[in-house]
């Protein structure tokens, strides 16, 4: 498994066979653990941070989301030097060469974590870092967006959702999230259409017929989705 913690558990197992390591930064690593000069300030901050599971979690997690050091500063406020090094040491994102391998990553490591580390990692995954920037940022907020681009997001969100869940067996719990999916992702069509009429007609039509799901109770005029007005107000 790709492990951008490498290096710590290298230098805990280095600690634990009291052994040296040969990798320069891992040796550095075994100095910050048992307290011994010659430790960068960077570096021994950036270790403190690590060793502080709640901080370790959201550093951990914007950087999986590739959330810039500038931004990742300007909401920890944590200094970017102390980032680079914590980057560099202790989550060395650089050992993903694909997307693909941070999702297997994150899937891999979902029982060994608590819950709020595997939701926390799992959402900068499918959505990136932005939400978590705005929950730690003080005086938040709320993101101004167009009723257009928030029904795209509804829509684009739950389409996929209900596509990942079309073939389960019916009356299960995925059967059912899935068919709740498809009629707001509907909805939130039919809603963009009345939006922008010049939208062509027939992807209406077509995104009905790719949602439609083996229960056939979906109707796109009397489900409880929001509508642009609801979303205003």
């Amino acid at each position: 498994m790709v492990d951008p913690h490498f290096r710590i558990h290298a230098a805990m197992a280095a600690v634990h066979n009291k052994t040296t390591p040969s990798d320069p930064k891992t040796a550095i690593i075994v100095k910050a653990i048992k307290g011994q000069k010659g430790v960068p300030a960077e570096v021994l901050y950036a270790w403190e941070s690590y060793d502080q599971e709640d901080i370790r979690i959201i550093l951990d997690a914007l950087l999986l989301g590739d959330a810039p050091l500038s931004l990742i500063c300007s909401t920890t406020k944590i200094p970017v030097d102390v980032l680079q090094a914590y980057s560099e040491y202790f989550f060395d994102i650089s050992v993903f060469r694909n997307q693909l391998q941070r999702y297997s990553y994150v899937n891999s490591i979902r029982n060994h974590v608590t819950p709020q580390e595997a939701s926390m990692l799992q959402s900068v995954i499918n959505g990136g870092p932005e939400m978590l920037v705005w929950l730690l940022s003080p005086g938040k907020k709320t993101p101004k967006h167009a009723p257009i681009e928030v029904l795209e997001i509804m829509m684009t969100e739950n389409m996929y959702k209900a596509l990942a869940g079309r073939t389960a067996p019916l009356g299960s719990i995925e059967a059912k999230v899935s068919l709740e999916a498809s009629k707001t992702a509907i909805q939130a069509a039919a809603n963009l259409q009345k939006l922008n009429p010049a939208d062509d007609v027939d992807a209406l039509a077509e995104l009905k017929l790719a949602l439609t799901h083996q229960d056939t109770s979906i109707n796109a005029n009397t489900v409880g989705a929001p509508r642009p007005e609801d979303i205003l107000h």
